[in-house]
């Protein structure tokens, strides 16, 4: 699991001075450091009670959440606190009311749109399969009506016949399918099971 490197304040925090951690990869570059600054953890010591971590898949999630229902362009960094209250809670207690404070929208729209994908992926309302089928004529299109039988919309259909990890005599099918949320994303795998469709699932 991948986490925003605010990891390097939570460890100058528990062990009482600044410490670095090892680079590592986020999407939340505004608070990926190797190493806080003097003064700003002089201050987050003042006046915070602990710093918690969420990882990249809260982070995405949160911010599609923050497209479709707030219309709001947050960006990775920004978006980290929601992220965390959303994927794992708060015990508030009877008056006690909890705020968290969205920052920045410097996000380029390359890493937008694979936003906007994971996060019609993570709930279930864009589903991408692999499919390994007969290289002859009707093959693909049986399978399309069955998916059809759904009600389920194609948006992507990639055919491939020719890459060295596909078997001769064989094609692979990669198809992205539209759903309306998780569960029918759910019955439309169960329903190629039933069917006999040897099929993988592809993040």
């Amino acid at each position: 699991m991948r986490y925003c490197k605010a990891g390097a304040m939570k460890e100058s925090m528990a062990k009482g001075s600044l410490q670095s951690v090892k680079a590592g990869y986020t999407i939340a570059d505004g608070i990926s450091v190797k190493s806080p600054g003097k003064l700003t953890y002089e201050i987050v010591s003042k006046h915070l009670d602990d710093i918690v971590l969420v990882d990249d898949t809260a982070i995405v999630k949160t911010m599609f959440l923050l497209m479709e229902r707030a219309k709001l362009v947050v960006e990775p960094a920004g978006a980290a606190s929601l992220a965390y209250l959303l994927s794992n809670g708060h015990q508030a207690g009877k008056n006690e009311k909890v705020i968290s404070l969205l920052s920045g929208g410097n996000v380029d729209m390359y890493l937008l749109g694979q936003v906007v994908a994971k996060g019609l992926m993570q709930m279930g309302r864009l589903v991408k399969i692999f499919i390994l089928l007969p290289d002859k004529p009707g093959a693909l299109k049986e399978v399309v009506d069955d998916i059809a039988e759904l009600s389920v919309n194609i948006v992507e259909v990639e055919h491939d016949r020719l890459s060295a990890n596909i078997p001769a005599g064989t094609a692979g099918v990669y198809l992205s399918l539209e759903l309306e949320n998780e569960k029918r994303s759910q019955k439309l795998l169960d329903f190629m099971k039933r069917k006999g469709i040897e099929f993988k699932v592809v993040s």
